[in-house]
This record gives C-alpha cells, sequence and structure tokens, in this order.
C-alpha cells in the first residue's frame, strides 16, 4: 500500500475542493484548487515592469541612444520573463492533482472553500489497496449474516470488475434503526 500525502507549496486559500474523503482518484486529477493573492500581485508588478521595458526599447529605435543601453533593455527584459515563467510554474502548482491512483483516505478539517493553508501543510493524503464501498443491508437480514461468509463486491452489471473480501475486512459501522420521516408518513 503507498501513500501521497500532498501538501502546498506556498501559502494559499483553497478555491475549490474536488473531492472528498472517501472518493476513488487516478494520476493526474485535480484534487485541490489554491489561490494566492500575494503570487497573483507579484505577476502583475512583473507585467508592468515588462510593459515598460518594452516601451523604453520601442523608444530607443527611434532615438540615438547607444548600444550599451538597448543590450541593458534586452538584459532586463529577458530577467522579467524568466521571473514571469517561474511565477507562472508556481501559480500551476496551487493546482494540486493526485501523484497516485487510490482514494482519498484523510481530507484535513483546514480543507474547505475560503480557508488558508500554510505552506508543507498536510491538506489530503490518498492511498493504495484502499477501497471503500457501502454496502447497504435491510435491517431485517443484518442478523442473518454469516460473519465469516466472503463477500464479492463487483461493478455493477460486471461482476468479473469485483473484488473480494470479507465481512472483517470491511469497516462496520453502528447500525441504528431508521424512523419514518413525518414529511412521508401517510
Amino acid at each position: 500500500e503507498k501513500e501521497s500525502v500532498v501538501v502546498s507549496e506556498l501559502p494559499a486559500q483553497v478555491r475549490h475542493l474536488h473531492v472528498q474523503e472517501g472518493d476513488v482518484v487516478r494520476v493526474g486529477q485535480t484534487l485541490v484548487t489554491l489561490h494566492s493573492p500575494a503570487l497573483q500581485h507579484a505577476r502583475r508588478k512583473l507585467e508592468i515592469e515588462l510593459a515598460q521595458t518594452t516601451a523604453l526599447m520601442s523608444q530607443s529605435r527611434y532615438t540615438s541612444q547607444d548600444a550599451g543601453q538597448a543590450a541593458v533593455l534586452e538584459e532586463s527584459q529577458s530577467g522579467t520573463r524568466a521571473r514571469l515563467a517561474l511565477l507562472d510554474a508556481q501559480r500551476d502548482a496551487l493546482v494540486l492533482k493526485s501523484t497516485l491512483s487510490g482514494v482519498v483516505a484523510d481530507l484535513a478539517q483546514a480543507v474547505a472553500v475560503g480557508q488558508w493553508v500554510a505552506a508543507r501543510e498536510p491538506l489530503l493524503i490518498v492511498q493504495t489497496g484502499t477501497r471503500r464501498a457501502s454496502v447497504m443491508i435491510p435491517f431485517s437480514a443484518y442478523e442473518d449474516i454469516d460473519a465469516d461468509a466472503g463477500v464479492r463486491i463487483g461493478a455493477q452489471g460486471d461482476p468479473l470488475k469485483g473484488y473480494d473480501a470479507s465481512w472483517h475486512s470491511i469497516e462496520q459501522t453502528p447500525l441504528t434503526r431508521m424512523q419514518p420521516s413525518p414529511l412521508f408518513a401517510i
């Protein structure tokens, strides 16, 4: 069983949560989308700096400025573009994707839309080898279940895609008798 702890490299705000605990995910699937106002502000400043440098370069073509000044402007423009590319990579890293196919096994309480997360704070865990299934059993049949019997859990309509388990390997939750809702009383 492998495990992947999903973290943000930067402090950021949760913009969208794409999964819930127990969801089955695939490699590359988007799990959480984050937003960093600081990153957005830094990018905007660099865009303005690039526009100013580009304008100065255009202006220098029509004036008699020396070649040294043009080289300085070109170097500045190249450096600004490189910093923009780095910020774009950091922005792309705010879309957190699964590195494993598995199940979302643990979702931190801090992971909710609008919440801030710290850099390197664990947000969720994806585990392989874990399968979760909800088994609905009529209450009247619950006492007739043989706890040592095997269970075949399969894809609907295709039992070959299923897997074998035992009642002991299925997490048991306490059963409560459901009361009829007054809204549906006849």
